[in-house]
């Protein structure tokens, strides 16, 4: 009879051991996978604050475009503009040139295709 309860003895041990064994696995694989879960969470963490600063800088990059846009489509900024670089003038305005003695400049208005819309 000493010899049926070793072995079941035996049997409960080796059983035991199997189910530590076993325990240990899952707890192993679990702890693998929550220190996996968490880098991936903290470098998604780094990568929101990446693209959020980068939509940040993109918002103030559009309103600085916006107020551009808003001076360049003024009529003061045109009409600096068409003065300085295109040398209009206003039809009621007088033009004077200044030219230097005994040199005489022709008066010949540009052509059509000289001039820009």
């Amino acid at each position: 009879m000493s010899g049926v309860l070793r072995q079941s003895y035996s049997k409960r041990r080796q059983r035991l051991s199997f189910v530590v064994f076993l325990v240990f696995l899952v707890g192993c694989y679990l702890l693998y996978s929550f220190l996996n879960l968490s880098l991936a969470a903290r470098r998604m963490g780094r990568e929101l604050q990446y693209y959020e600063a980068k939509k940040a800088a993109l918002l103030q990059e559009r309103e600085r475009l916006r107020a551009e846009i808003k001076r360049l489509q003024d009529d003061v900024y045109i009409e600096k503009v068409a003065r300085e670089e295109l040398g209009w003038v206003r039809p009621d305005e007088v033009v004077v040139l200044r030219a230097q003695p005994g040199e005489v400049l022709p008066l010949v208005p540009p052509k059509r295709e000289d001039l820009r819309d």
